[in-house]
């Protein structure tokens, strides 16, 4: 039993890829301030890119399930005391006021209009998509130089056709693939709702369900077409 264990010390003197070092700049924007550790996430992670020269090694699928499992539960241990000791608390009224936007994406266009004036926020754009039966608003609030793209969820069968449209696509703009319905929902969006999006202000997306995974891709569109995305 001894002799089938892998010691950490003989997963760090496995050789690695280079091009495995790309990783870290994603974890340096999703832990800032913590350069430490981001070089820890990123050995751990160069850990798990083997090459040929460890085939006799990790021949053994226990083996290398061990080394998985110890690889995530490492990265578990390393980002969660992080975020537990961040000194900038979330801003849970700018939240709220998503989440409240998201609501009222199902709600009708004169109860949007009610609730978005209430919060200092004007309806800028509204649109019902008739061949997806999808519905979006935007809303800004010019005091604070902001906007806020909402997306409704699954509504109807229509709806539930973009959602079971699961096959997942290449984006060629964004280089990654992307669920096929949420995908074309989101492109859509985006296209249309460019003319009233306003360049220096800060842009949410929001949604519910469906409205969600759009409104996910919806910002990764933004952010790839230079608008400031909060």
């Amino acid at each position: 039993m001894h002799q089938q264990s892998i010691k950490f010390r003989e997963i760090i003197s496995i050789r690695i890829k280079p091009e495995a070092t790309i990783i870290r700049p994603y974890f340096s924007m999703l832990l800032p301030g913590s350069a430490a550790l981001n070089r820890s996430l990123t050995l751990i992670i160069k850990t798990s890119q083997f090459t040929q020269s460890t085939t006799s090694l990790m021949s053994n699928q226990r083996q290398y399930n061990r080394v998985i499992i110890f690889i995530y539960l490492s990265i578990l241990s390393l980002t969660t005391p992080l975020f537990a000791n961040q000194t900038t608390a979330p801003n849970f009224a700018a939240i709220r006021h998503q989440a409240i936007f998201s609501h009222a994406t199902y709600l009708p266009k004169t109860e949007i209009l009610k609730l978005v004036g209430s919060s200092n926020y004007e309806l800028t754009h509204y649109r019902q998509i008739t061949d997806l039966q999808a519905t979006y608003f935007i809303v800004t609030n010019h005091a604070k130089k902001q906007q806020t793209i909402a997306v409704r969820g699954t509504s109807n069968v229509e709806n539930a056709i973009i959602d079971v449209s699961i096959k997942l696509v290449l984006d060629k703009k964004l280089g990654i693939r992307l669920h096929d319905g949420f995908s074309l929902l989101a492109r859509q969006i985006y296209t249309e709702s460019k003319p009233f999006l306003i360049a220096d202000y800060a842009i949410n997306t929001t949604g519910h369900s469906l409205g969600g995974a759009v409104a996910l891709i919806l910002a990764i569109h933004l952010d790839n077409g230079k608008f400031n995305v909060a």
